[in-house]
């Protein structure tokens, strides 16, 4: 076990419950964009604020002025998103790169791939069912054999 890895809240070294990945990064996110969300928040409450029905330019304006900062929010948590998820995504492909490459090594998931390129199970059950035909080979000869000798001496 990697001595780095946090622990959920509560547990204690050597017992086996995981910790919940998904709560510390949104508690971790939660702290980190603060602003953020704050910022959504404050312009949320501008949404209550504004008029149901628009009748003047002036109150329009401010109204776009809203949309438009909504626009910018929106633009800067889909930019953050980026940033946060692009390591994630790159460190995901490479797990998944290094995990399904020993996979297919040992059994490919496709038919025809595990024509061309058989992973190590299809090899040994190949050596396996090479055995028992000759096994079979084997009792089929040697039955043809004990039925000659039955009808050579029954003659």
């Amino acid at each position: 076990m990697n001595a780095n890895a946090p622990m959920a809240r509560g547990s204690v070294p050597g017992d086996n419950e995981a910790p919940d990945f998904a709560k510390m990064e949104t508690e971790r996110l939660v702290d980190e964009y603060l602003g953020l969300t704050n910022t959504y928040d404050a312009l949320d409450a501008e949404v209550d604020r504004a008029p149901e029905v628009i009748s003047d330019d002036p109150t329009a304006l401010r109204v776009g002025g809203l949309i438009k900062r909504f626009r910018d929010l929106w633009n800067r948590f889909e930019i953050t998103r980026v940033v946060e998820v692009e390591p994630d995504l790159r460190r995901m492909n490479a797990k998944n790169a290094f995990f399904n490459g020993y996979r297919k090594k040992i059994q490919p998931d496709d038919k025809n791939e595990r024509r061309t390129s058989p992973g190590k199970i299809d090899i040994l059950q190949g050596r396996i069912n090479a055995h028992q035909d000759r096994k079979e080979a084997a009792e089929r000869e040697r039955l043809a054999r004990e039925a000659a000798e039955t009808a050579r001496i029954a003659k």
